[in-house]
């Protein structure tokens, strides 16, 4: 949303593992609700690398949730309808101005 709204801020964006589809990332959040629960509890670098990959079984997704903020994946599951509202792909992705990967 940056880079539509502010496009003097962004000379680039990469979408990795970016929702595209509000409604499929809901669905996907709502199935995942008790494993995403249980990586908020692992993140912010509260834990060691190695403890964490322990319990997700992924060396990648441990380093990714010790540098993730626990307040913002708690956002999503609590108040997912407003942490996405205005975040429609059909409006954004046209009025980016920079390069997207």
């Amino acid at each position: 949303m940056v880079a539509s709204q502010y496009p003097k801020w962004v000379r680039a964006v990469i979408v990795g593992d970016s929702p595209l589809d509000v409604s499929t990332f809901k669905i996907v959040m709502e199935r995942g609700r008790e494993r995403v629960r249980q990586w908020q509890s692992l993140a912010g670098g509260f834990h060691p690398i190695e403890e964490t990959a322990a319990v997700v079984q992924y060396g990648y997704l441990a380093a990714r949730l010790y540098h993730n903020d626990p307040e913002m994946i708690g956002m999503i599951l609590d108040d997912f309808d407003n942490v996405v509202k205005g975040y429609e792909m059909e409006t954004l992705l046209p009025s980016i101005r920079c390069p997207v990967l």
